[in-house]
């Protein structure tokens, strides 16, 4: 491939790329994807996973983006979370059964 080939390509790869992270971004702003926005943050905290859990119902932890990713596939890919949903779960069940969460 002659040099120029290569960076015409590899600009269009870039500009792809871009468009990619862009589209990415862009695709849990809607309110019904807060759960997976905050899944799949830098650092992803019980009490705000917990908060809109709350909001939105069990149901938002099974439901799926644009792309078919659940909250908890996020979740459970995020290098940077220490959080399971096995605790997840239950805090929440606890806290809708009126028990004591520590």
């Amino acid at each position: 491939m002659p040099l120029l080939d290569f960076i015409q390509c590899e600009k269009a790869n870039i500009h792809f790329n871009l468009e990619v992270n862009d589209w990415i971004k862009e695709i849990n702003r809607a309110e019904e994807c807060a759960l997976h926005r905050a899944c799949s943050s830098f650092n992803p905290l019980e009490e705000i996973i917990h908060d809109i859990l709350k909001r939105q119902g069990l149901i938002s932890v099974k439901r799926k983006n644009n792309i078919g990713i659940t909250p908890m596939q996020y979740l459970e890919a995020n290098p940077y979370a220490d959080i399971e949903e096995k605790t997840i779960m239950k805090r929440y069940l606890l806290d809708i059964m009126g028990e004591m969460v520590v």
